[in-house]
């Protein structure tokens, strides 16, 4: 399981590439984890997973602070499946 993360710079924002997803996953929450907390990124639960593959766009990425990516699976029936990450540190 991997998490690819491309920062892009106008506007500020980073593609999250979410692959090798545990079968059965249909939604996925994504976590921003910065120095002291950690957030959902929002509209996360609302991207469509494509087989074992999900794509987020962070609009709300901080700039200029150094972050990292963890993610959530879940079944269509609710079950957790895990997590993946943390991904490496972006700023």
């Amino acid at each position: 399981m991997a998490i690819a993360v491309t920062v892009l710079s106008e506007p500020p924002q980073a593609e999250l590439l979410i692959d090798d997803l545990p079968a059965g996953t249909t939604r996925v929450w994504v976590y921003r984890v910065g120095v002291s907390r950690e957030r959902r990124v929002r509209g996360d639960d609302q991207q469509q997973v494509v087989g074992d593959t999900v794509r987020v766009l962070d609009y709300d990425m901080p700039i200029g602070r150094p972050i990292s990516y963890r993610v959530r699976c879940w079944a269509a029936n609710g079950a957790d499946l895990g997590s993946i990450g943390p991904s490496g540190s972006y700023t």
